[in-house]
Order: C-alpha cells, then structure tokens, then sequence
C-alpha cells in the first residue's frame, strides 16, 4: 500500500480508495475480508477519519464494499450486471464478464400444476410438470436461485437431461430436442429473503433479494417454462435490454 502522506485530504481519500481496490485486485486480500479500521488507516496516511470513512463510502457507492452496522467495512467484489432481454441465459453472461459458471441441481421433481401454472404454461388444470430448483455460482460464490416450472409432456426426460447438462437449461432444452427460446416477458420485484434462500445464497436472515419472473417461449411463441430467479441484490445489477 502506498503510504505517502498528503496535505490535500480532497486528494487522499481517492488514493486511499486506489490502494485499497489494489489490495483486491493483486489477492492481497479476499472477499469477505474486513477493512481496516478507519483510525488505522488515518494514522498510516497521516489524514483525519473522516477522509478514510469518504474513501470507504466511495467503495461503497461503488458496490464494492459493505459496512455492517457494529461489525465493520467488507470487501464484497464488484457487482455483475445481468441483461434482461429476449434471450435470458445466466450462464452466457457470467462467461462473458470473464467468470466461472456452475450450476447445482437443489431438486428436479415431478408435480402437479396448479390452477395459475396451468393457466401460463397453456396446460389444461392438474397436467403434470416438472418443478426444478438450481443454485447459480460463480466458482463458489452463489449469486442466484432458479425455481423453474416446465410442461412435463415437452420435456418428458428433463431431470435426466438436467443432470447430464451439469444444470444448464438451454443445453437440458436441446437434448429433449428445443432448440431455441426466448424471454416473452419479466417481472421485476424485490423482497427481504427467505430463511431457505438466506441459507443457499449464504445471505444475512432477511437481506434483501431482486426477483424476476419471467415465462419462456420456444419458437413458436408456445409457452415452455415459467421460471422465478432469485438474485443477491448486492452481487447482481438487473439492466433492461430494449431489443429490435
């Protein structure tokens, strides 16, 4: 770290914040990992406190740290930015952003349809489909929880595509021979998250979550999957693509 002192602390609290986006780009510390205090930054730098705490609401704003209330400043990585468009694929966008996509099949099971299931998915009441939960991960951070609903009838063997696709849906899809599909609509909402999504998305109880809902066509506009993502809304910026 650069510990040249400065009478400009204008100019100081950006530098503080430079070294320290160092410290995590060069691996010299983790995600996770606390921040020095404030008074022992100061020292090193030879500024006031307050300049430090500017340095760290900076990254802050940035997305790149947390401060928890009695516990401390954590880094927490830069924020991924995920396009909501026609095509909606997680693990497209995770490799062009340079990351190491996973998925992790929680459960794939067969069950029955409700009434508003039936309803989206052009099933007639009490048809049978296949309810799948994925967890999503960069490496082994979790960023996302995928609830899917598909008609049974258009992908009779999901679960055994599934698995053997290592949870990619759009390859599980091309084996029960779908090739293509496209997002027709999303819903956008956020919400405190559950104890179960807490636990999956390794999240504080009741942390705040984005929720999309979207319904997925094939071709032919036929409708092929309602899905529910569930995204840590500290790791995850949505942006609404407008599409020609």
């Amino acid at each position: 770290m650069n510990m040249r002192t400065s009478p400009q602390p204008s100019t100081v609290w950006k530098r503080i914040a430079d070294d320290l986006c160092l410290l995590l780009e060069n691996g010299k510390m983790c995600e996770g990992e606390s921040l020095p205090p404030a008074s022992e930054l100061a020292a090193r730098y030879g500024v006031h406190r307050h300049t430090v705490r500017q340095a760290y609401l900076h990254l802050q704003e940035l997305g790149l740290v947390r401060t928890e209330q009695g516990r401390g400043t954590f880094f927490q990585g830069a924020q991924l930015v995920y396009p909501l468009g026609r095509r909606v694929r997680i693990r497209e966008t995770l490799r062009r952003q340079a990351l190491d996509p996973n998925s992790k099949v929680i459960a794939c099971e067969q069950v029955t349809a409700s009434a508003s299931m039936s309803l989206r998915l052009g099933l007639k009441p009490g048809e049978a489909i296949w309810r799948a939960v994925l967890l999503n991960l960069t490496g082994t951070r979790p960023l996302s929880i995928g609830r899917h609903h598909v008609s049974l009838k258009r992908a009779p063997k999901l679960n055994e595509h599934l698995a053997d696709a290592a949870g990619s849906f759009t390859a599980a899809f091309a084996a029960s021979g779908i090739c293509d599909y496209e997002r027709q609509s999303t819903k956008i909402s956020a919400r405190p998250a559950s104890e179960e999504e807490s636990n999956l998305l390794k999240l504080e109880p009741g942390a705040p979550v984005l929720v999309t809902n979207g319904l997925d066509c094939d071709k032919l506009g036929e409708p092929l999957q309602v899905t529910e993502a569930i995204f840590r809304a500290d790791k995850m910026e949505l942006m609404v693509e407008n599409e020609r």
